[in-house]
């Protein structure tokens, strides 16, 4: 059984010692990434958590307020229209539109007023593709991570959260 001092030591490594929560809580153990060549270690604690976290999509927490299908009809129309060229403005038309085909709201506003109208609105579909693409509900901004990742990463991910539902 897990004690009050385990949960604080890795509340202490997360807070104190900056430890990405993934290698935290996966026991991923980084001591063979070392390296005197800050570029070389970096890659190769990018490459060990992508290894070690492989399927990490398919056990990360899903939007429970909206259906499997539903999450996987949004990766798969994503994956098919998402441009890395785009500005931010771009980006965000392109996400709105490919609410109203899925049955999400593009319009909070509208979603708020009449909830039972839609699955959910497009502040769900970009958590949807968040998770997918960073294992996480929260994080920085999402056009600005899709650009540090880059097209071909993107595509990968989102294939691999697609193939996560099968």
């Amino acid at each position: 059984m897990i004690n009050f001092n385990e949960v604080n030591e890795t509340i202490q490594m997360l807070d104190n010692q900056h430890l990405d929560v993934r290698t935290v809580t996966m026991g991923i153990s980084l001591y063979d990434c070392a390296d005197s060549d800050k570029n070389n270690a970096c890659k190769r604690i990018y490459d060990k958590i992508c290894f070690k976290a492989e399927n990490l999509v398919s056990e990360c927490e899903k939007i429970e307020n909206i259906a499997a299908e539903d999450q996987k009809a949004v990766l798969a129309k994503y994956a098919t229209v998402f441009d890395v060229n785009h500005t931010k403005d771009e980006w965000f038309a392109t996400m709105k539109s490919i609410c109203e085909e899925l049955g999400f709201s593009p319009d909070v506003k509208a979603y708020k007023a009449d909830p039972s109208a839609f699955k959910g609105h497009v502040g769900d579909v970009s958590t949807v593709i968040r998770i997918a693409l960073t294992s996480r509900r929260n994080t920085p901004d999402l056009y600005s991570i899709m650009n540090l990742l880059g097209e071909d990463e993107i595509k990968a991910r989102l294939n691999a959260a697609i193939d996560s539902w099968k």
